[in-house]
């Protein structure tokens, strides 16, 4: 399982967060998923509303390259440390961040936390996208 849960988080991050195909999250995350994200006040709670979390965030910030710094695996948990640069900006050195999950015996993610950077995001972003990030969410 462990080998699966790193799997997952690291598709999380690249392939739906970076470039927003939650055609994946299936695959990725079981249906009663629980994300706990610094974009948002209150923990995200199943599937659905996860798919729609994520296309608000990828449809304000457009393609993200996560470069994954670090990896932890124990157990059913994997931690990732990232650095993200936007598309749309040249972003140096990067936005820092970090994700947790808990993940099933099958390795979908189960339960979920992320932090970034938010100083860094907040100046590589628009500040006409940062609010309606704050607007959707």
């Amino acid at each position: 399982m462990a080998g699966q849960g790193e799997d997952s988080v690291r598709r999380l991050l690249t392939e739906v967060m970076g470039r927003g195909d939650v055609s994946l999250l299936p695959e990725l995350v079981t249906d009663d998923v629980v994300v706990h994200s610094a974009f948002s006040p209150e923990p995200i709670v199943g599937l659905e509303a996860f798919r729609a979390f994520v296309a608000a965030v990828v449809g304000v910030l457009g393609e993200v390259h996560f470069d994954i710094e670090d990896v932890l695996v124990d157990g059913d948990r994997a931690a990732i440390r990232w650095r993200a640069h936007l598309a749309s900006e040249a972003t140096e050195p990067g936005i820092l961040g970090i994700h947790m999950a808990r993940c099933a015996e099958d390795g979908r993610i189960r339960e979920a936390w992320g932090t970034a950077d938010m100083v860094s995001l907040t100046a590589a972003a628009e500040p006409a996208a940062m609010e309606k990030l704050t607007l959707e969410l």
